[in-house]
């Protein structure tokens, strides 16, 4: 009462100005509810194509190993007690030739990440129509590397949740030790093609899990170090 008293004592011209001001509120609570509902609309709708997105690449890259019976390899589980170079190569004769893993290979001479560059590239290696066969899981490796990337960058762009990146992590288990993945990664890690985020991630997780910590340890014993986030494209 007490409001509308002092409301009574107002000229006509202080009247009006209160109420345009309870108008502008009220306008603008109503602007900043419809824009509230909108953005919720417009990250709904960004949540369901980035998934959308991120399911059709990994459906693609799942594609392109079961329609060739070669990239199916990629896949070679691990023998009990058996070294992590003698597992390297033994991954990389398969795919190379899984008919008859007893030929000597390029690959005998793997030991290092580093390496892997010039026996998939070098001049010899075009005249040996198998070593396409490691070219395409290399390919895959790569993709799977940069899907990774792309689910991590979406997981912390509030995109994809915890649960989802984790499901998407799980290749890191099954490839991550593989050659061909280390190299992907030694090769995006050089030329400076991972986010310093991302790049934290996996030297977090390749640092913090023991199967990946002792494969590393031999074939890219870098990753482990803490110079090789500070490292992140010096050779590009």
């Amino acid at each position: 009462m007490t409001f509308l008293r002092e409301v009574a004592k107002m000229t006509p011209y202080e009247r009006a100005n209160i109420g345009l001001t309870f108008l502008l509120a009220t306008i603008t609570l109503g602007g900043v509810l419809i824009g509230w509902r909108a953005l919720a609309t417009y990250n709904d709708a960004n949540r369901v194509m980035m998934r959308a997105q991120l399911q059709s690449v990994d459906r693609e890259i799942l594609g392109n190993i079961y329609q060739s019976g070669h990239l199916h390899s990629i896949w070679l589980t691990k023998k009990d007690g058996e070294g992590v170079l003698d597992y390297a190569k033994r991954r990389l004769k398969i795919i190379y030739d899984p008919m008859d893993m007893t030929q000597a290979t390029v690959f005998d001479n793997f030991t290092t990440v580093d390496l892997m560059e010039e026996l998939l590239y070098q001049e010899s290696s075009y005249k040996q129509p198998k070593m396409l066969n490691v070219r395409s899981a290399y390919s895959i490796c790569e993709s799977m590397l940069y899907l990774l990337s792309d689910v991590h960058f979406a997981n912390t762009s509030s995109l994809v949740d915890d649960e989802e990146l984790e499901t998407y992590f799980a290749y890191l288990n099954d490839i991550g030790t593989h050659p061909l993945f280390l190299h992907a990664l030694w090769y995006a890690h050089r030329g400076g093609y991972l986010r310093p985020e991302f790049a934290k991630e996996l030297r977090h997780r390749y640092s913090n899990n023991d199967e990946l910590r002792e494969a590393v340890s031999v074939m890219y014993p870098d990753i482990l170090s803490r110079k090789w986030l500070r490292r992140l494209g010096e050779n590009h």
